[in-house]
């Protein structure tokens, strides 16, 4: 491990939600198991994690929306790179999104171009029409 590695390494997170998303999978499994909101928050208050409920709840949300989007997606290929945990659990775009906007299939974009010519052309002879009437 180079210097540079050893140091991310030892980063410690300085938001609440740093601090508390490597515990999300032992806090989902104890509510799973009957343990309350209140009987966790205790908990990570007591540990310098203070959230209200709501924000707990909202960070719950979140990371059971993703673990769920992420068991029904397929597996990566192997040419394709790992996003990041902490960018890929949170709604970021994947790097074929990213692709896919940034290099958009041609083809598909001269449809699209010709089909709103299309409707402009359609727009102004409807205007057309009114203003003769």
């Amino acid at each position: 491990m180079d210097e540079l590695e050893k140091e991310l390494v030892e980063l410690i997170p300085k938001t609440k939600l740093g601090k508390l998303r490597k515990y999300f999978p032992a806090i989902d499994q104890k509510l799973n198991d009957g343990a309350t909101a209140q009987e966790i928050l205790q908990i990570l208050n007591s540990h310098g994690i203070e959230l209200t409920e709501g924000t707990f709840r909202y960070y719950l949300h979140r990371y059971r929306k993703q673990k769920k989007a992420n068991a029904a997606s397929p597996k990566k290929s192997a040419w394709q790179p790992e996003m990041p945990e902490e960018s890929a659990q949170f709604g970021s775009p994947t790097l074929q999104e990213l692709v896919s906007v940034m290099q958009p299939d041609p083809d598909q974009l001269a449809t699209e171009i010709a089909e709103k010519e299309r409707r402009f052309k359609e727009h102004e002879r409807n205007l057309k029409r009114r203003e003769e009437q």
